[in-house]
């Protein structure tokens, strides 16, 4: 997988799981957390295999790995403005 590619769903992925540890998605909730993951997965066009497969890959090259995550953070602020954004409205 491309690091842009990656950067994004890496960005999803932490996404969701903060939403899930801070409740936004309950675990109990209507669509559970491995039915959200799955949702995930197939937004990317992946499986959970391929997933740890590219994790696997990107820990083993950090160089890389850097510079995806210097995209996720990037990202993450981009969605945290725009909630807060949305929030004042």
């Amino acid at each position: 997988m491309q690091p842009d590619s990656m950067a994004s769903l890496l960005t999803d992925v932490h996404i969701l799981q903060a939403s899930l540890q801070l409740g936004l998605v309950r675990h109990d909730s209507i669509i559970p957390a491995p039915a959200a993951f799955a949702e995930l997965w197939k937004k990317h066009h992946i499986t959970q295999k391929d997933y740890n497969r590219y994790v696997d890959y990107y820990t083993r090259h950090p160089r890389l790995l850097d510079s995806v995550y210097e995209k996720v953070l990037i990202n993450v602020s981009e969605e945290k403005a725009k909630l807060l954004g949305n929030a004042r409205h």
